[in-house]
């Protein structure tokens, strides 16, 4: 759901003792950043929102929002005319270290909406911060990030829905030879205030994945994976499932690099 239009000014500063890299951006065209999150909560994938791309609400979702299914909404939309922005900072060490930190905000008018037919698409009140490095040691590499924010819409006034957002993820990898192993562990989590709220869309959840690359050549990469998600939501009992579910993936690709 983020994606940002905008200008950035960057700055650089390379010593003895490592590069410092800072940025600043201002940016437009995200208002309704949150708007999954908050109605569906986490997922893990690879799929990219691309600019002009319509994404799919829950369909249990849809009652919920007065709009037949299914649902959707466009992320990248400006609402209000408002300017949000999100700085960074980075420090690399000389031995290859990176250590990273990122304040986000959309600054959005959570009371703010455009039309998309009958249905009301509000503006969300998205702000965050993150943090991440990456430690290199020898042929393994760890790397962590954490995540920890929240959104906000106000479909009525004085009536505020504020969606409490954390994540972090641990991996380790070997990045020497052919083969190449890596192990991650994600924990997740969403809590939608107020508390007096009889059916909040509140989730928690962890998942593990472990991958096996093998890399035979310079152009050709076979990647075996499997992943495992633990997650309890309490929106999955309006479809008659249980909260909580546990899920399980295994995939292979083949990826040929030119």
């Amino acid at each position: 759901e983020l994606r940002s239009f905008g200008a950035e000014v960057r700055l650089e500063r390379r010593g003895r003792y490592g590069t410092l890299d800072m940025g600043l951006t201002a940016f437009q065209h995200n208002d309704p950043a949150g708007e999954l999150l908050a109605g569906r909560g986490w997922a893990l994938g690879d799929v990219t929102s691309v600019i002009g791309s319509r994404i799919r609400e829950p369909d249990v979702y849809a009652p919920l929002l007065e709009s037949p299914v299914p649902a959707e909404y466009q992320p990248f939309r400006e609402t209000d005319g408002r300017v949000g922005w999100h700085a960074d900072a980075s420090w690399q060490a000389p031995g290859g270290a990176r250590m990273t930190l990122m304040r986000y905000d959309n600054r959005a008018d959570p009371s703010s909406f455009y039309r998309r037919g009958e249905r009301e698409v509000y503006s969300w009140r998205t702000k965050f911060w993150s943090g991440g490095a990456a430690v290199p040691l020898g042929d393994f590499v760890l790397i962590g990030q954490w995540m920890d924010g929240n959104t906000v819409i106000e479909p009525a006034p004085g009536f505020v829905l504020d969606t409490r957002l954390k994540a972090w993820f641990a991996l380790a990898g070997w990045g020497h030879g052919r083969w190449r192993p890596a192990l991650r562990f994600d924990h997740f989590q969403t809590r939608q205030l107020p508390d007096f709220l009889s059916d909040p869309l509140s989730e928690q959840g962890h998942a593990w994945t472990a991958a096996l690359n093998w890399r035979p050549c310079d152009r050709l990469r076979i990647t075996g994976e499997w992943l495992r998600i633990d997650s309890r939501r309490n929106q999955r009992a309006a479809e008659g499932l249980s909260p909580r579910q546990v899920e399980q993936q295994l995939q292979l690709s083949l990826r040929w690099i030119f």
